[in-house]
């Protein structure tokens, strides 16, 4: 019978040793927030899941615009689109907190297949280069302190990738820290500019996009603003 002596401490920032331990080729289970990832045969690994998460598979942006129809008509028009990405933490704070997260454009769902994909042709399509990305580059707040069920209300701020065009987004955020997840939602109503002609913050020129989309049903337009949700849910990530 083999025999595996394993030896470590789980503590966030301590020292993980490994005594002596045959290697297996079964999957990776990861354990979150240990800072440890287990292999088939229970053999620990490095981790540092307590600094690096991951976007859940449910992580989504939503987005509302009013669509104005024939007479003058408001009818709303809505979808989604599923997220990838990341977020990192440095020193418990969420001021050193950063994330990359693209937006997948061939999941775009406005309960329309052909409205989606005159979307993600006119809109979202743009090269595998230039990504439809929102890069998080400073969090703010009153106390920016990561503490295990609590919630913070803050203005996350970063800049919006769509082709070639950027522009710098703030939006208020309420971020609940869960043992195992870090959820981030709306603190309050956020609107985007999809017309404007110079660049503004939470603004964009889609001008030439959207007269693209609109071409197809001729008669309609939409209002300038654009009302951005989301649900994004974050979980422990190692990074073997």
């Amino acid at each position: 019978m083999n025999r595996y002596v394993l030896g470590f401490v789980v503590v966030l920032g301590a020292t993980v040793a490994l005594l002596s331990g045959a290697c297996g080729s079964a999957p990776t289970y990861k354990v979150p927030l240990r800072g440890i990832a287990y292999s088939g045969n229970q053999s620990p690994i490095v981790c540092l899941s307590g600094l690096n998460f991951r976007a859940k598979e449910n992580s989504s942006i939503s987005w509302h615009a009013m669509k104005i129809a024939a007479m003058g008509n408001m009818v709303p028009l809505t979808g989604k689109n599923t997220i990838i990405g990341g977020l990192n933490i440095k020193n418990k704070s969420w001021n050193e907190a950063s994330s990359t997260i693209d937006f997948v454009s061939s999941s775009t769902d406005s309960e329309d297949p052909i409205r989606d994909a005159r979307i993600n042709s006119f809109v979202f399509g743009v090269p595998e280069a230039l990504p439809f990305r929102f890069k998080v580059t400073k969090i703010t707040g009153e106390d920016l302190s990561m503490k295990i069920d609590e919630s913070r209300n803050v203005v996350v701020q970063g800049r919006l990738s769509l082709g070639d065009q950027t522009t710098e987004i703030e939006m208020p955020a309420l971020i609940k820290h869960m043992p195992d997840l870090i959820s981030i939602t709306p603190a309050s109503l956020f609107k985007l500019n999809v017309r404007v002609l110079s660049p503004i913050v939470n603004g964009v020129n889609l001008v030439d996009k959207i007269s693209q989309l609109l071409s197809f049903v001729p008669g309609v337009d939409m209002q300038d603003e654009v009302t951005i949700d989301f649900n994004l849910e974050f979980e422990p990530s190692c990074l073997d």
